[in-house]
């Protein structure tokens, strides 16, 4: 101990003897710490509540990260922190050379009162293997149940996550000396090992990958010229409300510092002008819960620091999802696809999180399905929102946020996910029940509706949910096959009409027990999935023209099914969590507001996003004039309310208090929209969809024209005998026939033999086929089967 605190240690002689010798174990553990560590002046010590702290003048204050003036020996640390009962801790430092893995666990001893917040076991086995697998220096936290991983190398701001972060920099760990006994006692150099996980860990969780804050790339204007840009931009009331410390719809002051810094720095992209600015805005200068001064927000620039990091790592994640999306200025499907031509194929195929909260929803929906998979996961979101928010908010056109869905994949793909974790996830919130307010849980709900008036009977009973269908196939297939007047095809006529409609008509009965009442702003959802070959199978031509699936957004999943997960749990940070809860509860009232005859909430545009939905606008309004067949017209008729819904629902998310819709919203949706009419045309032109003459044509010309352009190694053992008829161009019957056993043939009325006839017939009448004369394939090629030529 040095001589400076001499008098410090004297003070500790007046401590009972019991005292002292509980702290003397306590402090003597700190020689646990490895001496390289100790050794290095980068100490401060901290009370109960876990901030850094200095000594200055002979008093004690607020350390910071940032001022080496401030940190202490281990010693001097070791010295005061006996005084005042406290800890000591290690300040990270760019280039100190040291990363730490702070492993965070809450359970009942530690939280006793909040058992969301518990780490579920299986979450704290896999941290664990992680911390097994870099085997170095290990301490418990201060609560004695998390743990502080030492090793020797540099991640820079390292990521963040509810139970996991690893850092190299900027911050302050409380250091206990608690070792773990079967852990080397060493600090190890474990610096790849140590990225790996990160790596992984971000992957699997969404973990927030933080970042260095930039220097200033915009040209620089004074604080004035700042604040009467921002007042002129279209979302200027949602910065107003927060410069005056308005944050009603945050569940924290934290949240709401980290949207007005959003805003601050957008601006001026200057970490210093922002900080002065925050510091004289209302919420800056004052705590709202507590109504007293911030003297965190004032003290030193450590919480502005980490905050407006977050604010700026969130900022980079959405701009790298949206290069990943590839739309181009132009933000048209056609000009994603010049672009991706260009470039080599990915080994797997690539999909694209929505961005921002929306993003962090759907990865807590892949982080808990049985088979993870980032499409399932998506359809599984919206539909989760669309449920919540489709009747209490309405888009600037005044459409509602509601949405038909249908997920198409391999059975046995992990699609139950889609029906069983938004439920779960709604219940887990625990939304408070607020009396003359509809539940929550009454938004989602698993039905299977038996007639068009069933259907019609729920939604005027509750105008606004979103209805689970398993096995939507099925009902589709139902719907196809029914005759005028049955009931199934009733439901499929209420279907089409109740989708994006203001008021909903009634039906009177002889007896009026059994009447419909009319229903003003009716908001029905539906999510549904399938299997390829039995969706493709009972769509029929009528469904298409009449508008029926126009109203759908099909997702054809084109990713890989997920490995099995056995690591299902809570991934998402409590902030989140909280977040979402509010979120739910403050539509559940705009829902009662709805139903006693108030307005739904609008949702606004940027003038980006505007600009940009207007532009998409004019694009699907001319591929709709340009398309002839009525069926593909309806698909395009319809995508751009899909995009706009889509959008709106994610502007919610983000800020439920005063929705604006942006730019990157905009292009998520426009791609994923698109990208979804892309699969599910696909199957037009190659035969899949449709049961009439030219669409089993169709699948005769696409099989003729997959054959001919087979890899070598690619066609089948029993045709590789025939090889000199596909080099010639010649395509024989038989495997034209073994590959058109879909719906459309077998399901024929005359059977699969007289739809291929038939379909090969109208291919010839059209001259798309001819048919290659007995005699030639005889003489000239060996073979005495029927076989036939592409013409075009």
């Amino acid at each position: 101990m040095t001589d400076e605190f001499e008098d410090l240690a004297l003070l500790n002689a007046a401590y009972a003897d019991d005292e002292a010798k509980r702290l003397d174990a306590r402090f003597a553990k700190l020689l646990n710490i490895p001496a390289e560590l100790r050794a290095i002046p980068q100490w401060m010590f901290a009370g109960a509540d876990k901030a850094p702290h200095t000594l200055r003048d002979g008093r004690t204050v607020h350390g910071s990260v940032s001022k080496p003036d401030d940190w202490m020996t281990f010693d001097a640390a070791v010295a005061a922190a006996r005084v005042c009962n406290g800890y000591v801790g290690f300040v990270f430092t760019k280039g100190c050379g040291f990363t730490v893995l702070d492993v965070d666990v809450k359970n009942s001893t530690t939280h006793p009162d909040e058992p969301r917040r518990w780490t579920p076991p299986d979450v704290m086995d896999s941290l664990w293997s992680y911390v097994q697998k870099v085997s170095s220096y290990t301490e418990r936290s201060r609560s004695g149940w998390g743990l502080h991983v030492l090793v020797r190398g540099d991640i820079g701001p390292g990521i963040h996550s509810q139970f996991l972060e690893v850092y190299s920099q900027d911050r302050f760990m409380i250091c206990t000396g608690n070792r773990l006994q079967e852990l080397p006692e060493a600090i190890e150099d474990r610096d790849d090992e140590v990225k790996r996980i990160a790596e992984e860990y971000r992957k699997r969780t969404g973990a927030l990958k933080l970042v260095d804050l930039p220097p200033c790339t915009v040209e620089r204007r004074t604080d004035s010229e700042v604040m009467d840009w921002l007042r002129s931009w279209s979302n200027a009331a949602q910065f107003e409300r927060l410069w005056a410390g308005d944050i009603p719809g945050y569940p924290s002051q934290s949240e709401a510092d980290a949207a007005l810094m959003n805003f601050l720095w957008k601006a001026t992209e200057d970490k210093e002008q922002v900080f002065r600015l925050f510091r004289e805005s209302k919420l800056g200068g004052w705590d709202i819960r507590r109504s007293s001064p911030r003297f965190k927000a004032h003290r030193n620039d450590d919480y502005l620091n980490r905050t407006l990091t977050f604010v700026v790592s969130k900022l980079v994640e959405e701009a790298e999802t949206l290069a990943k999306i590839q739309i181009g200025k132009s933000l048209t499907y056609e000009a994603a696809q010049a672009d991706r031509a260009a470039e080599p194929a990915p080994s797997e195929p690539m999909f694209c999180p929505p961005p921002g909260r929306t993003g962090r929803l759907m990865h807590e929906f892949y982080c808990n399905s049985k088979r993870p998979n980032p499409e399932v996961a998506t359809m599984g979101a919206f539909g989760w929102l669309a449920g919540l928010c489709g009747r209490a908010c309405e888009t600037y056109t005044g459409a509602d946020l509601a949405l038909y869905l249908l997920l198409v994949a391999k059975s046995r793909f992990g699609k139950d996910a889609l029906h069983d974790f938004p439920e779960q996830f709604l219940q887990s919130l625990k939304v408070p029940v607020i009396p003359g307010v509809p539940l929550a849980s009454t938004r989602l709900r698993s039905l299977n509706f038996s007639s068009g008036t069933a259907l019609l009977r729920e939604v005027a009973k509750d105008p606004g949910f979103c209805v689970f269908v398993r096995e939507f196939g099925v009902t589709l297939e139902a719907m196809a096959t029914a005759r005028p007047g049955d009931a199934m095809a009733s439901l499929r006529g209420e279907i089409t009409t109740l989708y994006n409609i203001k008021k909903m008509g009634g039906k009177a009965y002889a007896d009026r027990a059994d009447n419909i009442p009319e229903t003003t702003r009716p908001a029905l959802s539906i999510i549904g999935e399938t299997t390829p070959g039995r969706f493709e199978g009972a769509l029929t031509r009528n469904m298409m023209e009449e508008g029926f699936m126009a109203r759908f957004l099909c997702r054809y999943v084109t990713t890989p099914r997920g490995d099995e997960n056995n690591w299902r749990g809570n991934a998402m940070p409590q902030e989140d969590r909280d977040y979402f809860t509010s979120l739910a509860a403050h539509m559940m009232e705009l829902n009662a507001r709805v139903t006693r005859g108030e307005q739904p909430q609008k949702v606004i545009a940027d003038a980006e996003a505007e600009a940009a939905l207007r532009e998409h606008l004019k694009l699907c309004d001319a591929k709709y004039n340009e398309e002839q067949d009525s069926g593909i017209a309806a698909i395009w008729g319809d995508t751009h309310l899909k995009v706009l819904k889509l959008t709106a629902l994610q502007a919610v998310v983000e800020y439920y208090g005063f929705p604006i819709m942006t730019l990157p919203q905009v292009q998520w949706s426009i791609w994923f929209v698109h990208e979804s009419n892309r699969l599910f045309l696909e199957k037009f032109d190659t035969g899949d969809i449709g049961q009439g003459d030219a669409d089993r044509e169709k699948k005769v010309i696409h099989v003729c024209h997959k054959y001919l352009n087979l890899d070598d190694k690619d066609v089948p053992q029993q045709f590789r005998k025939l090889e000199h008829l596909r080099k010639a161009g010649i395509i024989p019957k038989s495997y034209i026939r073994q590959n058109t056993r879909t719906d459309a043939f077998t399901k024929h009325r005359s059977g699969d033999k007289a739809a291929l006839d038939i379909a090969i017939k109208v291919a010839i009448e059209n001259q798309s086929l001819m048919e290659i004369p007995k005699l030639t394939l005889s003489s000239e090629f060996k073979y005495d089967g029927p076989a036939f030529r592409l013409t075009a």
